[in-house]
């Protein structure tokens, strides 16, 4: 399992590339798939210091066909709920970034680059990847 300290090395990380993303938005896809890795990294740095918690790999049973992320998300539901909306709306913008089809399910006719607005990149990453920070007690 990795330590508390790897996964606050690798969320901070992320968190450099993803701020320079958003600044830039020169790459909306990018900056809001960072965004999401930085966030999955500052939940799993908080599982590491709650005792209540296993490392999200841990919590998945062998014959499972539940996914890391869901798990990761019930885990938060239960453990961290304030965080919990941000990181699923992040999770769901991720996959709209790299799958280029919408919440329901529509592929994209425009590209992605066109979909996010300014707005919305800004503000994943201010607004829910700060709530996540917070809630979780991370930074």
């Amino acid at each position: 399992m990795p330590s508390l300290l790897a996964h606050l090395w690798q969320a901070r990380h992320n968190e450099k590339l993803a701020k320079e993303l958003v600044d830039s938005l020169s790459y909306k896809d990018w900056a809001v798939t960072t965004t999401y890795y930085t966030a999955i990294h500052y939940i799993e740095a908080a599982f590491s210091q709650n005792n209540d918690i296993l490392h999200t790999e841990y919590q998945v049973p062998p014959s499972s066909h539940r996914s890391k992320h869901s798990i990761r998300e019930n885990l938060v539901l239960e453990h961290y709920s304030g965080a919990w909306e941000a990181l699923r709306k992040l999770h769901t913008q991720s996959n709209i970034a790299r799958y280029l089809n919408t919440e329901r399910g529509v592929f994209m006719r425009v590209p992605v680059q066109d979909y996010f607005t300014d707005t919305d990149v800004r503000s994943f990453f201010t607004r829910d990847l700060s709530t996540i920070k917070q809630v979780t007690g991370i930074s």
